[in-house]
């Protein structure tokens, strides 16, 4: 979402499909919860279109963060909503809050990547595998609840 606030949403042609027409929407970054309704997304009445783009992976820096340069990271995400996209997917680690908190101060919301891929080898061969479970149990609980996630 733009930083002035104004969404686009579509508008519900005559067999209730989206049209092509785009119409402004007033909402404040924070405007809710992003919820299914049938086979569509919703935040409130309106329905959500992901406008989305891919963001990362970084070189990490000495101590392994990847995403350590919050100026670059500030700017890229005003980038993104001043270009109309609403939602960032991070493909494969989990981005720390400071970086959920930046995607919402733009009104940005985030598709996380977990990276259990990786561990996809220990299905066949289990000796020396990871508590995969716990490792991904662990990931989403840094990001529960926070406004910014989409998924």
């Amino acid at each position: 979402m733009p930083p002035s606030g104004i969404d686009h949403a579509h508008t519900p042609a005559a067999h209730g499909e989206p049209s092509a027409v785009l119409v402004p929407v007033r909402r404040p970054p924070d405007a809710g919860q992003v919820r299914a309704w049938g086979k569509f997304l919703r935040i409130a009445d309106s329905k959500f279109w992901v406008r989305g783009v891919t963001y990362g992976a970084f070189r990490p820096d000495a101590d392994g963060n990847e995403y350590w340069d919050h100026a670059t990271i500030e700017r890229d995400l005003a980038q993104m909503a001043a270009n109309g996209f609403n939602t960032v997917r991070i493909p494969h680690t989990m981005p720390p809050r400071s970086f959920l908190d930046a995607a919402q101060r733009h009104g940005l919301r985030v598709m996380v990547g977990l990276s259990a891929e990786q561990y996809v080898g220990y299905l066949i061969d289990r000796k020396g595998a990871p508590d995969i479970e716990e490792l991904v149990r662990r990931k989403v609980r840094a990001a529960a609840g926070h406004p910014a996630i989409l998924c």
